[in-house]
């Protein structure tokens, strides 16, 4: 998996991850949603866990996050926010220029951002690990388009190799990125 490869290199992962996901959830939630999801989403998951990527310069107003473990459940958080980008859609479809999944070619949220940004995957063709990423404000209709995986887009961003006009001021800072936990309870 070359996207969490590099995303290690650049952050290293908990010593000790909250992973709150199994590998039989993961199954549920394929079952649930009609697809697999890109195998280096995963690994991310299970390599950091349950958190946040945080801008050390601006802790509290520049970070990202996975939709996945027990905080944020990918079936239950994809499904929330596929119902606001389709609302988005209806009140005015230039706010989301793209099909929504299931529909062919259509956005899956795998993230969001601090600044109520959308991470999608552009759900198209049978191989789930080449799926583009997609950066969409839907209250604007901004949107960006990554040729590379999620994971990929992620390290490329932090390392700053990678520039994504949309993602929060801050992020990644001039100090870099740090992953926060979440413990649990």
């Amino acid at each position: 998996m070359f996207g969490v490869d590099e995303l290690k290199a650049i952050l290293p992962p908990p010593a000790s991850p909250c992973v709150t996901s199994s590998q039989m959830d993961w199954i549920a939630i394929f079952e649930a949603i009609g697809t697999r999801l890109p195998g280096d989403f995963i690994e991310a998951y299970k390599a950091y866990g349950d958190g946040v990527f945080v801008s050390r310069s601006h802790p509290r107003s520049a970070g990202l996050w996975l939709h996945a473990g027990a905080r944020e459940p990918f079936h239950r958080r994809a499904a929330e926010h596929l119902s606001s980008l389709r609302l988005a859609k209806e009140r005015r479809a230039k706010l989301v220029p793209f099909p929504l999944y299931w529909e062919p070619a259509g956005l899956l949220p795998w993230g969001r951002a601090t600044n109520k940004l959308d991470l999608c995957w552009r759900v198209s063709g049978e191989l789930a690990d080449n799926w583009p990423v997609i950066v969409i404000r839907a209250g604007t209709g901004e949107n960006e388009t990554f040729e590379m995986s999620a994971i990929e887009f992620l390290a490329r961003v932090i390392a700053k190799s990678v520039s994504c006009s949309l993602l929060p001021t801050g992020f990644p800072g001039e100090k870099g990125v740090e992953f926060q936990a979440y413990h649990s309870a």
